[in-house]
């Protein structure tokens, strides 16, 4: 229960069921299906009841005690397939409708806060794989590979059009190689990723604040010093980028621009050290 204490009081119980069902498929040795319907209940941030000013981005969001936590109905359904000596492989496809959603709502004439939207859905497919490359001669080296598109909808509180969720996963892809040497203690790798998110939306101002489009970096181990593992790593080797763009309005999204503010900051290379195991 939820209980907010001033301005007369305000004391309120929710009841929101939840559980799952959960079936399993073994078609043969080599590949398994598994699928799961689920009602989840989600978690609602304190902070997101209270008014709050930002002064470094100048945004103020006014109190709401009227939110809900969001609940969803989640199907999913995800293959797997051993590949023998080549490794393993699996696919994931999933849709979700979520009711009461957290965004951000108009409170007023002109306030705006984090608040609940009635529906939104949110469905994609994600596919991994590991591949060894031993039955290629290649002793020792694995390959390993993400890729996940998202797409999703809610009809926007000011607007009434519809979008996709603020701040919601649009892409996100990674490989990554590992070489274990063969008779040595030394390993050797790296890898590369790519994420991609759903603009930000407020009601005053619409924006973007991400860091890439690629991020890649490379290591050299050595899996037995004393009985630790050394890891030097070179990260950020393709130049990835801090950018925020953002259109900010001289009232809500609806009315004439105010400026554009677009920020593309060099972060660098980075360079680590990494020591694990136990004495």
């Amino acid at each position: 229960w939820l209980r907010q204490a001033g301005g007369g009081g305000l004391s309120r119980t929710f009841l929101r069921p939840k559980g799952q069902l959960a079936l399993a498929w073994s078609p043969s040795p080599a590949l398994d299906v598994n699928a799961r319907l689920q009602r989840r209940v989600g978690q609602l941030n304190f902070f997101d009841f209270l008014a709050t000013v930002n002064l470094n981005d100048d945004r103020t969001n006014a109190g709401n005690p009227d939110l809900v936590p969001p609940q969803s109905w989640e199907m999913e359904v995800e293959t797997s397939r051993k590949l023998g000596a080549w490794g393993n492989t699996s696919l994931r496809l999933y849709a979700h409708r979520v009711d009461d959603i957290v965004d951000i709502v108009p409170i007023g004439d002109a306030g705006q806060s984090p608040g609940n939207i009635d529906r939104a859905t949110r469905h994609g497919a994600e596919w991994k794989a590991s591949i060894n490359l031993d039955p290629l001669g290649l002793g020792g080296v694995r390959l390993d590979a993400r890729w996940w598109l998202q797409d999703s909808r809610v009809r926007d509180p000011l607007t009434g059009e519809r979008r996709r969720i603020g701040n919601s996963l649009i892409r996100f892809a990674q490989l990554t190689l590992r070489h274990d040497v063969p008779g040595t203690d030394w390993a050797w790798g790296g890898g590369a990723s790519h994420e991609l998110y759903a603009r930000d939306v407020r009601l005053t101002e619409e924006g973007r604040r991400w860091e890439g489009p690629v991020w890649a970096n490379v290591y050299i181990e050595h899996k037995n010093v004393a009985g630790l593992t050394l890891r030097a790593t070179a990260g950020n080797q393709l130049g990835a980028m801090s950018r925020w763009d953002r259109t900010v309005y001289t009232g809500r999204r609806d009315g004439p621009i105010d400026y554009l503010e677009h920020r593309d900051r060099r972060i660098g290379p980075i360079f680590s050290f990494a020591v694990s195991g136990k004495f």
